[in-house]
C-alpha cells in the first residue's frame, strides 16, 4: 500500500454511497480509524436494498483510542464483526506495527483487525452505511461449508478473544 489509508473491498462487493470517500477524508485528518456499517445484499432475491446491519447503531462517534473503542464495542455487542471492510484504516498504524494477514485461510482478516484496532489511536464511528456485502453469491469461499471453512472461521472467532485475554488488554468485565 502507498496511500495514507487502506480501505478493503471484495471483489464481488460495492460501495453504496458514491460520497463515501468525500465524507470520510472530513474525519480523516485526526483519527487513524474510521469505522462504518454494511449492508448485506441477497443473490438469491436479487435485491440491491439491503437494510443496514446497525453493527454500529450503540457506538459513540469518537473514542480516545482503540482499546476503548473494542471495548465498549464488545460490551455492546459481544459478537462484534471484525470484516476489514467497514473500516478506514490509516496505513501508517499497519506498517508500523508489521500487521499483516496470515496465508492460506479463509477469514485471515478477520482473524487479524483487532490487531490494528488495538493500536490505533483517535476512532471515529459514523451512523452511515456505506459498503454493500454480498451475500449467497455462487462460487465464493464463503458460500458453502467445508471442513477447511469451518476450520477457519472458528479461527477467526477465537483467536481474537485468546489474544486479548492472554494480553489483559481489556477490562475484566468482557
Amino acid at each position: 500500500a502507498i496511500g495514507e489509508f487502506l480501505i478493503f473491498l471484495d471483489s464481488d462487493d460495492f460501495w453504496g454511497d458514491e460520497l463515501f470517500l468525500e465524507k470520510v477524508s472530513k474525519y480523516s485528518e485526526n483519527a487513524d480509524l474510521i469505522v462504518f456499517d454494511f449492508k448485506m445484499i441477497s443473490d438469491k432475491d436479487q435485491t440491491k436494498h439491503g437494510k443496514p446491519y446497525d453493527s454500529v447503531k450503540d457506538l459513540k462517534f469518537s473514542y480516545t483510542n482503540g482499546k476503548a473503542f473494542l471495548e465498549d464495542a464488545l460490551y455492546k455487542m459481544p459478537d462484534y464483526l471484525w470484516y476489514p471492510y467497514k473500516y478506514v484504516l490509516r496505513s501508517k498504524v499497519w506498517k508500523e506495527n508489521h500487521i499483516s494477514f496470515p496465508q492460506g485461510r479463509i477469514y485471515e482478516d478477520c482473524a487479524t483487525m483487532f490487531l490494528y484496532i488495538l493500536k490505533a489511536n483517535k476512532v471515529i464511528v459514523l451512523q452511515e452505511c456505506f459498503y454493500n456485502y454480498r451475500v449467497f453469491r455462487q462460487g465464493a469461499l464463503t458460500s458453502f461449508d467445508t471442513g477447511k471453512t469451518l476450520e477457519d472461521r472458528l479461527l477467526a472467532a477465537v483467536q481474537p478473544i485468546e489474544y486479548l485475554m492472554q494480553q489483559d488488554t481489556l477490562s475484566q468485565e468482557l
